[in-house]
């Protein structure tokens, strides 16, 4: 059964970022892979990203873990040594594009640990609500849920979703506030 963790947001700012990340590494054994994905962020800021969050997150573990920066050509064989695949946020559009050229993804994932904060939350979830653009979009559908991350408090936003995600599972999500699902 997979782990999913679903964060509204603001990882590296957050005030509980040490609480979400020992959430995702909570059972993870020595020399674990943590697989971390930045195809929402321009791929010139990738480096940095990698090396500040594979910093953060190790400080958060009692075990020595790999860590390996998401690259599209290796991307399927990468999320097979993976124990954990996080989904950093940025912009949702080239995270999505990027995870539709790899349609066996989901498939892949198996009984792994996948996160996915703001537009990595986004691109999990059926449908999602983006505070900043103003729109609906719709994801991979890996999770029946409808997600809000970066939710400032207005239920208003709810009436946006389209009729037939009625059904679903509502999560909004403040900035470093994050929900466990498994599935």
């Amino acid at each position: 059964m997979a782990k999913y963790i679903l964060h509204g947001g603001g990882a590296s700012t957050s005030n509980n970022t040490d609480a979400f990340f020992k959430e995702i590494l909570k059972g993870a054994q020595e020399g674990d892979l943590v697989l971390l994905v930045y195809f929402a962020r321009p791929q010139d800021c990738w480096r940095g990203c990698f090396e500040q969050d594979s910093i953060q997150m190790q400080a958060c573990s009692s075990v020595k873990l790999s860590f390996e920066l998401a690259r599209p050509e290796a991307f399927d064989e990468q999320v097979l040594r993976a124990k954990v695949i996080y989904l950093c946020g940025g912009h949702t559009p080239p995270l999505l594009n990027e995870l539709q050229r790899h349609p066996k993804f989901a498939d892949l994932v198996g009984d792994k640990i996948v996160v996915g904060s703001s537009a990595g939350a986004y691109a999990l979830a059926q449908y999602a609500y983006s505070i900043e653009s103003q729109c609906v979009r719709k994801g991979l559908g890996i999770l029946p849920v409808r997600v809000v991350a970066h939710y400032n408090g207005n239920s208003s936003i709810l009436k946006k979703f389209p009729t037939d995600s009625e059904g679903l599972e509502t999560v909004l999500l403040k900035e470093g506030e994050y929900q466990v699902f498994e599935k």
